[in-house]
């Protein structure tokens, strides 16, 4: 059995970790993610489900949440739909355009941690980018200070 622990974890790490494993497979395994928040619980089972997996769910304690994976062989080989893991995930010849620091509208926070777990996903695709363009609020995130510059770091 294969465990990934992502408590604390924000989305899309959780999914991100899960893929990860689903992808060293090499025979048929169980996967159990432990995850503190119905959303990554939600977005784990949407991605694992979309790989053939039986998924089960499980409510442990307060903001404790287990989800157990049946792979099967060959499963972590297979890719997810780019949907499952982020929307904003790009492949191939794809120039992503960041024209703001936060994500959607509405809560300011919010939107900086999404558009933080956006830049992240991409950091961990197989295919990268072909070019990412940052312009007026969004260049904020390429200056010193920026919770996603590590990210961008390593993308370059």
């Amino acid at each position: 059995m294969v465990t990934v622990n992502a408590m604390g974890d924000k989305c899309p790490v959780p999914v991100i970790k899960t893929k990860k494993a689903l992808d060293a497979l090499t025979a048929p395994e169980t996967i159990e993610v432990l995850v503190d928040n119905e959303t990554a619980v939600a977005n784990v089972t949407k991605m694992a489900q979309s790989t053939g997996a039986t998924v089960t769910q499980e409510k442990l304690g307060e903001d404790e949440y287990k989800v157990t994976i049946q792979a099967l062989a060959g499963e972590g080989s297979q890719t997810a739909p780019a949907g499952a893991v982020c929307d904003c995930v790009p492949t191939g010849d794809t120039v992503v355009v960041i024209s703001s620091d936060k994500m959607g509208s509405g809560n300011d926070e919010l939107g900086k941690v999404l558009i933080k777990g956006c830049i992240f996903a991409i950091t961990q695709l197989d295919e990268l980018p072909k070019k990412m363009i940052f312009y007026n609020g969004g260049a904020k995130i390429t200056c010193e200070g920026s919770d996603s510059l590590e990210d961008l770091k390593n993308l370059e």
